[in-house]
């Protein structure tokens, strides 16, 4: 069966199915005829000249993603399906492919028919009919308008009067004729081209005798649709359509000329409650439904332990005062003496199956669900249980309580937890004391399923294996479909602990650890949880909305009802702990980052109603919840440190950080340590100082006779003995003398002034410099207690310093160590989690003193006079998730530091949302000052810039109507989302991304492309005029580094295990960036050259599918690194055979410039943007053509003279694309919307760089 295919998220789906495709290339029997590999499975012969279906199912596996899931969701395996418009025959192999006992397909254009049969024979179906006629409500002949070869599904019957050559004769039939009292159909598909309420006429008869059919059927808007829906509805059909995320709203009849096609689902909802006799003959006397009452279906799963199943059987019959039914699934007991009882009972309430093999509790369940659901009504509820349970008296009425006080709950489970996810799995939240909501309830422990919600909510995923953590899925997954999940601890159930179970040993052990790592993927790429690791739901403990509005304010962030329910109960028992500290160290669980700002809450309201005790005790509460928080957090963020040389002292200073621990004890002995203060807190970092000093100090061979030490600031007192014990003498100011100093040492003090001044008198090019300092983390920085990311770039900036080591942090007792090579990288976007004000750290900074390397500077500004320009710039993008490592993100940044580097009188007020907001470093200079957007006036500035008008980010208010002024220009990076993704985007999503283009349209704001094809882009699908949009481009920033050396490079290749010519792609895998085609291309390539590929870019649902997909199919030779340092990606750009970018659109395409100026060949595709920044200089393709694309590659493979040019070619491009000359457009832009003449400084230049 292939059902799981269809519950992974879309984009994984997709693409498996698209890669089994252009793995079997098409084959062709004859110039009509050629094979298509769908569904991964299935071969289905199909016209090569057809531009609709066959297209799509030759080149991507599939059709109609969204309907494909919908009716998958219905499918039950052993059913009869009925495909009417068969056309290529996709739905036929679905339906085969989901298990049906039979498939009917009913075709009436004899091409189309006779391929189907072809398809039939060629896949070995042995209960597959295709009837060759056409269906409406009368029989007779009909006139079928047949469309040419390019559309072979178009075929429709036109009236008697129409002529037209390709008309034939063929038989037209009723479909209560063809299918008699055929039952039960379990599923029956209609699309034959408007005939739909014709056929529905003629089919009263199999409507009568499926009741329970799940009829999907095409609605072409016309003035037959609603009159006919209507008379659907009205015999008493409840009516969805097929929503592009594969759901089944409701339709809105009123709405239904919002399109002109519908995909409808049409299901008698009211039938679920109609007694069917099948289920009542397995039900006991006493328990027969009597009207709406739900019955239970209890579903255990069983591996051996039969006396633990004995007595979970009697303990159900005898404690259970509701109508039930027992389903048992034995798999595979190895004793034999579990089927041996099944088979010997008797009582016609327990059922029974027995499994050939096991299949694990995943297998199990989805067994035991399709055991149930053919014969459960959606209001009976299916309870899961393991058979190692035992029920004592009274034990259902909690859960009666909770149905009733939780109407909306679907799911509920004696033992629940809330949950965060974060890297390596998730964690569990204590289990609540009562009932309430939770995201997870245990799947074996009496968790209760409502049976219409298990339909919804799909089976258990098979992926997992044969243990650990289905449960925790299913659960999520409900959630994510809407329904409430319980947990109800009060049922008197007992668990005797795993008595027996349905994984073998060896599957236990370890299991958990990576079915854990598997779903926190999974998760993340469906989407199901937040930027914060929390579940995504809308119901659950909330506070009232004034207040929960007061916490997103202060957090600058919305806040989840998951984060905020696991917040607050994690404060109701914190509080009543008598030592709060000695708590969250002993309890170690995760701490939702919001808990800080309602903690601070609820102190201020017990001020307020002068409540003294408790304010003070909530204060000591937030004491101990910052320590433990920001512990918690660095632990975290230093599990992944690499492991360092045990030999060297202090070398173990950033592991899972313990300063009580034997390891730092020892090394505090090795360097003579003495004297340490006795408070533990005071004692840590003090020997996180000394152990920090030591290390580095040892690492460069200083403690050895005749080494000189020079030093500024705090006392060397408890280091100075060990040192000098080695015959290292230490000078300082006033008295140090002349001459080479080994190192020099500034500890307490972070003048950069000062260290720069120092430097420049007493150090050479061997010196050693290491700076020791304290800081607040989390505040704003000041000239004289700066963040220490931009201590570091400053003095590397102002001086010859190259750092030797990563730069290193302390806070409290653990440790953070984070390699920053670039100002283009964020400061350390995880600390923004620490909570609490005034987080103090200690950072060590160790350089060498050397010659910079001279950075490149492509067009120098020369110096003016300068006029002041106050501008005013919504920089609210740069504060949603990983924004400036994204494209977007790093064109504002980039942007802005140009402009303030070309025009010196420029002031930004950049307008954000967050009170502790903190900029960039690159952005962080006199001219840009930060102010909440609730006080912008339009007096204060000249004129607004509005760097992201379109983005869509939840609370990110439409700048247009947020800030309005009489000057507004806004940078405008593509039109993407409108031509590829807005019809496939949820309702509200679809609505507001126009709404926004609309309000561009009405407003007179003018619009700065990043290049001339988004431009065109504009002109060409809005209605914009030209007037208002000028093309200013995108610059390349070029770092100070040096090329990568040949040792570099090795290092690099040996760690992502590169053992051939490898070929890259960068970015995220959006359907856009049209990933499979790269992939095909490199499959051909590979399959004539050793070849390797490697994916480089951050983690997304998209590249999770892909690293999924190949892991899955063990394809050794795709590479996939993640988010990488810029320092290694111009290692592998410096050494790739070439950047293979085969995306369909791009607004600028910044990969092709970044790898061009690095000498790196590129293909890419000849659409969008590209043609315009790779010139000349780049191989382009048409997006489809992974055969060109594959030739490329082998070109460049064989032909070195042919790489060599477009290296050369390549360095030459990217030279004519720098920020500067995109900052002195915008200037003219600004300056021309103002009234002014632009600089002719300004124009000189920007004509200088040929910008077109």
């Amino acid at each position: 069966m292939n059902y799981q295919l269809l519950q992974v998220p879309r984009e994984k789906s997709e693409l498996r199915c698209a890669i089994a495709a252009q793995e079997r290339p098409a084959q062709s029997d004859t110039e009509t005829d050629a094979i298509a590999r769908v569904l991964e499975t299935c071969d289905v012969v199909v016209d090569p000249r057809d531009k609709s279906v066959a297209k799509y199912m030759l080149e991507f596996g599939f059709w109609e993603w969204w309907v494909s899931k919908a009716m998958a969701d219905c499918m039950r395996p052993g059913t009869i399906c009925v495909d009417l418009g068969a056309n290529a025959g996709y739905f036929a192999a679905l339906f085969q492919s989901l298990g049906a006992a039979a498939v009917i397909s009913v075709e009436a254009n004899p091409e189309l028919a006779r391929r189907l049969r072809l398809t039939g024979e060629r896949n070995h179906w042995e209960h597959f009919e295709v009837v060759e006629c056409a269906v409406g409500d009368h029989e007779g002949m009909a006139r079928l308008l047949v469309q040419g070869e390019e559309n072979l599904g178009g075929s429709c019957i036109v009236p008697q009067d129409y002529q037209h050559d390709g008309i034939l004769e063929v038989p037209l039939r009723t479909l209560d004729q063809l299918l008699g009292d055929l039952a039960p159909i379990q599923v029956l598909k209609m699309d034959c081209e408007g005939s739909e309420p014709a056929i529905w006429r003629g089919m009263q008869g199999v409507l009568a005798n499926n009741p329970q059919m799940h009829v999907f059927a095409e609605v072409t808007v016309n003035s037959e649709a609603e009159p006919w829906l209507r008379e659907v509805a009205a015999a008493g059909y409840t009516i969805r359509y097929c929503e592009y995320d594969g759901t089944t709203p409701l339709l809105d009849l009123d709405k239904l000329s919002e399109r002109q096609l519908w995909m409808a689902y049409f299901h008698r909802e009211d039938q679920a409650t109609v007694r069917r006799p099948a289920l009542d003959a397995q039900v006991p006397e006493s328990a027969v439904r009597s009207g709406s009452e739900a019955v239970l279906h209890f579903a255990m799963l069983t591996y051996g332990g039969l006396e633990e199943t004995k007595r979970a059987v009697r303990t159900i019959a005898a404690t259970t005062e509701q109508p039930f039914v027992l389903h048992i699934v034995d798999n595979a007991s190895p004793d034999g003496r579990t089927q041996a009882w099944l088979q010997e009972q008797r009582e016609p309430w327990l059922r029974y199956k027995l499994n050939a093999s096991n299949r694990g509790v995943p297998g199990g369940r989805n067994d035991l669900l399709d055991f149930i659901l053919p014969q459960a009504q959606p209001q009976d509820w299916i309870v899961f249980v393991d058979n190692d349970l035992e029920f004592e008296a009274g034990w259902l009425q909690p859960f009666t309580e909770a149905m009733q006080n939780f109407p909306s709950a679907r799911v509920l489970g004696k033992v629940g937890h809330l949950i965060t996810v974060q890297e390596t799995g998730r964690e569990l939240l204590p289990a609540p004391a009562r009932t309430g909501h939770v995201d997870v309830v245990s799947g074996g422990f009496a968790c209760f399923v409502r049976a219409d919600a298990a339909q919804r909510i799909g089976r258990f995923d098979e992926e997992l294996g044969q243990f650990w953590h289905e449960d925790d899925d299913y659960c999520v997954r409900a959630v994510a479909s809407g329904f409430d999940v319980i947990a109800v601890p009060e049922s008197k159930i007992l668990h005797h602990e795993h008595g027996s179970g349905v994984a073998t040993p060896d599957l236990v052990n370890g299991g958990s650890r990576e079915n854990l790592a598997f779903l926190a993927d999974k998760w993340r790429a469906a989407g199901y949880l937040d930027s914060e690791g929390w579940v995504k739901r809308e119901t659950g403990p909330y506070l009232p909305e004034p207040q929960r509005a007061e916490i997103r304010r202060r957090l600058g962030r919305p806040v989840g009802r998951s984060e905020l329910a696991a917040a607050m109960t994690l404060l109701e028992e914190a509080v009543e702990q008598p030592d709060p500290m000695r708590w969250f160290d002993a309890k170690r669980h995760p701490i939702p980052a919001c808990t800080w700002t309602l903690l601070t809450r609820q102190r201020e309201e017990a001020l307020q109603v002068g409540d003294a005790a408790l304010a003070h005790k909530l204060s000591d509460l937030g004491d101990a919840l910052q320590r433990a928080s920001n512990t918690q957090l660095l632990r975290e963020m230093t599990k992944a440190t690499p492991q360092r040389d045990a030999t060297v002292p202090g070398q173990g200073v950033c592991r899972d950080a313990d300063f009580e621990s034997q390891e730092f004890q020892d090394a505090a002995r090795a360097l003579g340590v003495s004297g340490l203060a006795q408070d533990p807190y005071a004692r840590s970092a003090h020997l996180w100082e000394l152990l920090a000093l030591g290390s580095q100090l040892t690492r460069h061979g200083i403690p050895r006779q005749g080494a000189r030490v020079l030093h500024f600031g705090d006392d060397l007192d408890r280091i100075a003995p060990w040192l000098e014990a080695q015959g290292v003498a230490i000078e300082g100011e006033p008295s140090c003398g002349r001459g080479r100093y080994d190192c020099v040492l500034f500890k307490g003090l972070i003048d950069t002034d000062l260290i720069v001044e120092t430097l420049a008198r007493h150090a050479d090019e061997d010196t050693l410099v290491l700076v020791l300092g304290r800081t607040v983390l989390n505040g704003v920085p000041t000239r004289q207690m700066p963040q220490p990311l931009q201590l570091k770039l400053d003095l590397i900036e102002r001086t010859r310093l190259r750092p030797t080591v990563p730069l290193a942090l302390a806070v409290d007792d653990a440790v953070l160590e984070a390699c920053v090579t670039s100002p283009e990288i964020e400061q350390y976007p995880a600390l923004s989690r620490i909570s609490g004000p005034q987080i103090y750290t200690s950072f060590l900074f160790a350089a060498r003193w050397q010659p910079k390397p001279k950075s490149e500077r492509i067009l120098s500004v020369p110096s003016r006079a300068p006029a002041t320009l106050n501008i005013g710039v919504d920089l609210r993008t740069l504060f949603y998730a990983d924004s400036t490592a994204r494209g977007i993100g790093k064109y504002t940044t980039q942007h802005l530091a140009a402009l303030c580097e070309a025009e010196p009188g420029l002031r930004i007020a950049g307008y954000v949302t967050q009170d502790d907001a903190v900029l960039p470093p690159i952005l962080q200079r006199p001219q840009i000052s930060l102010q909440q957007i609730d006080s912008y006036r339009p007096e204060q500035v000249d004129l607004v810039h509005l760097p992201d008008p379109m983005n869509m980010s939840l609370g990110f208010d439409s700048p247009m109507r947020t800030l309005r002024h009489r000057c507004v220009t806004a940078t405008f990076h593509d039109l993407t989302p409108l031509h590829y993704y807005i019809d496939q985007y949820p309702r509200a999503n679809r609505e507001g991304y126009l709404d926004r283009l609309r309000q561009l349209e009405r407003s007179q704001v003018q619009l700065l492309t990043n290049s001339a094809f988004t431009a065109q882009d504009l002109l060409e699908h809005r209605s914009i005029p030209s007037h208002r949009v000028t093309p200013i481009l995108a610059g390349l920033h070029r770092d100070a580094a040096p090329p990568p050396s040949a040792a570099e490079i090795a290092e690099v290749q040996r760690e992502f295990g590169i053992r051939a010519p490898f070929v890259l792609h960068v970015g995220a895998l959006d359907p856009h960036k049209n990933f499979y085609s790269a992939l095909s291309a490199f499959f051909m390539a590979r399959s004539k050259r050793p070849l390797q590929l490697l994916v480089v870019g951050a983690v997304d649902p998209g590249t999770s599918a892909a690293a999924a997909f190949c892991s899955k199919r063990k394809v050794s030779d795709v590479i996939f690194t993640g988010y990488l340092p810029r320092q290694h990606l111009n290692a592998l750009y410096a050494s790739a055979t070439a950047l293979l970018f085969l995306s369909r659109a791009e607004g600028f395409g910044l990969p092709i410039l970044e790898a061009m100026a690095k000498g790196c060949p590129v293909i890419a595709s000849n659409t969008s943007s590209h043609p315009e920044v790779a010139g000349d200089a780049a191989l382009l393709v048409d997006p489809d053509d992974q055969a060109g694309a594959a030739a490329h590659l082998l070109q460049l493979l064989e032909q070195p003279e042919l790489a060599q040019q477009l290296r050369e070619r390549g360095m030459q491009q990217a030279t004519k694309f720098t920020w500067q000359a995109t900052a002195l457009r915008t200037l003219a832009a600004w300056q021309q919307l103002l009234g002014q003449q632009p600089q002719q400084q300004a124009q000189q230049q920007a004509e200088t760089l040929a910008l077109r």
